[in-house]
């Protein structure tokens, strides 16, 4: 049985040796073995490309920082606090500035609007009531309220005169020239009228 044993040992062993076909396993590892070393080329050249763009990145990022860093002192040479100050300063002398310009500005806007007034008053104004009366023209206005009326003989001078006298309910007209005083043609007139 011990031969039986063996031999079967052997069948089984050759049996399985056939079923396991070592060839195409061995192909397979083969495969499997390339494929991982083809992966690990990939992994290694991307590894390699994400180091150089991160170190890239680096120095890209190192010469911003440098570009970006604020000096402590400005061009001025005031630091930052000082200059907002500084500023905070200038822009309230500005607005104080501004504020005056504008009071200033109103009341100039005032005095215009009255002497704009004045002005339009005195265009207004009737200029010959406002001066003094022409003294041939009071006289001519008292005689008239007397009954006097002197006629211009066109060359500008009075040289008839016509009373109308209510109370005589009569009309005369005088010759005026030089042959008698003014005394003497101011009493007929006043004769004349009365």
């Amino acid at each position: 049985m011990a031969d039986l044993t063996l031999q079967e040992t052997r069948s089984i062993v050759q049996q399985t040796i056939l079923t396991f076909q070592p060839a195409s396993d061995i192909e397979l590892i083969r495969t499997a073995d390339r494929d991982i070393s083809e992966a690990t080329e990939n992994w290694e050249r991307h590894l390699h490309d994400d180091q150089e763009l991160l170190r890239a990145l680096n120095r890209k990022m190192e010469i911003a920082k440098s570009e970006a860093t604020r000096p402590l002192l400005g061009e001025d040479g005031l630091t930052h606090a000082e200059r907002v100050i500084k500023l905070d300063h200038e822009k309230f002398e500005t607005a104080k500035n501004l504020n005056d310009m504008e009071a200033t500005i109103n009341s100039l806007n005032a005095k215009i609007e009255k002497l704009r007034e004045e002005s339009e008053r005195l265009d207004n104004l009737d200029v010959e009531k406002e001066l003094p009366p022409d003294p041939t023209i009071l006289k001519l206005q008292i005689y008239r309220s007397l009954g006097i009326e002197l006629l211009d003989d066109g060359a500008g001078k009075f040289s008839k005169a016509r009373i109308c006298s209510a109370p005589k309910n009569d009309i005369h007209t005088v010759a005026i020239d030089d042959k008698f005083s003014n005394y003497f043609y101011a009493n007929y007139l006043w004769d004349m009228c009365t």
